[in-house]
């Protein structure tokens, strides 16, 4: 199983143009698996979950020094407890 590839199945929308920070993305990650019931320990630190979104293709952008976002990807906000 791949967690980051299962937040992305039920999240994350591929769509051409789309940025999204990174730090925005991640932490929606790590909120997606602690409401799932993985164990905090678990869940894998922001570099790896970097390095897994480039080897899945996503580009990466920045607009500033501190914003850098992630291209290609969004996510999609859904019903019940992680709905926004």
């Amino acid at each position: 199983m791949d967690p980051r590839g299962d937040f992305l199945e039920a999240r994350g929308e591929v769509t051409e143009g789309a940025e999204k920070p990174k730090g925005g993305l991640y932490r929606a990650y790590v909120l997606y698996q602690e409401l799932n019931g993985h164990q905090k320990h678990k869940i894998i630190d922001v570099r790896k979950f970097n390095a897994l979104m480039r080897d899945r293709g996503f580009g990466e952008g920045q607009q500033t020094i501190m914003l850098r976002f992630w291209t290609g990807v969004t996510l999609v906000f859904g019903e019940g407890i992680f709905s926004f």
